[in-house]
């Protein structure tokens, strides 16, 4: 773990306050932190030294990505790069693909004879990572292993694992491929979610999932961002394609 001074840490995000490269990447990790109720407008999502919001950090870190230390963040940063979930979609849409359901309209991919063994909601959510990798291809979800990277990076920076250089390097390359592989946030957004679904299988039309609970909350910073009056409060008013210079 990098030892460094709780003062020296804030003094560290306070020089990257409004710093523009910084908040749009700081937007981009807003579909994982807004849920998590964090500030998007600090490079973290809170200021350092928040000893409950830093136990939060270490333990996502164990129990969903299996990174306690240095070398662990930066294997996960790394995996998330290069596998991701993007991977596993992949290969059960190619799977789908070949034995022909992506032909079948939807009243027939939703049909309990088609799938008996699933639920409804299941048979729906199967159509729609069907319908994403018939619009998107293998880039239907990247978004979401993106997102993650930006999330982890910046975790590890908050617990001490990253050092600050680290961890704006790690966000920096993420926010550079996110950027060219979309055309605005609601697009980065839409990909997110569909990789969120694909890894959680959940039932988006039941309101108490998370996978509905992050919806609902996108859709609130996006209108947000339509709405002059409250723009300023939502990340998404930060311009997508904004030049993501190295000014930090």
């Amino acid at each position: 773990m990098f030892l460094f001074g709780k003062n020296e840490r804030l003094q560290q995000q306070e020089k990257l306050r409004g710093n523009p490269t910084v908040l749009w990447m700081n937007a981009a990790v807003a579909p994982i932190f807004a849920a998590e109720n964090k500030n998007w407008t600090i490079f973290g999502g809170y200021r350092f030294g928040n000893k409950e919001k830093t136990a939060a950090d270490y333990q996502k870190l164990q129990m969903q990505y299996s990174a306690v230390n240095h070398e662990e963040v930066l294997d996960k940063i790394q995996e998330l790069q290069e596998i991701g979930e993007s991977e596993a979609y992949h290969l059960l849409m190619s799977r789908y693909q070949n034995n022909g359901f992506f032909e079948l309209r939807r009243e027939q991919l939703c049909s309990e004879e088609t799938f008996p063994q699933m639920k409804l909601y299941q048979r729906r959510w199967l159509y729609d990572m069907i319908q994403g990798y018939k619009r998107y291809g293998e880039k239907a979800i990247l978004a979401f292993d993106l997102c993650r990277i930006l999330a982890v990076a910046q975790m590890g920076f908050m617990t001490g694992h990253l050092s600050m250089e680290e961890a704006l390097h790690h966000c920096w390359k993420a926010a550079i491929v996110l950027q060219a592989s979309f055309s605005s946030w609601e697009e980065m957004c839409d990909s997110f979610l569909r990789g969120y679904a694909f890894h959680t299988q959940q039932d988006k039309d039941e309101p108490t999932s998370s996978l509905a609970v992050r919806m609902h909350l996108l859709e609130e910073m996006q209108q947000a961002t339509k709405e002059k009056s409250s723009a300023s409060e939502s990340p998404f008013a930060i311009h997508w394609d904004l030049l993501l210079e190295k000014t930090f």
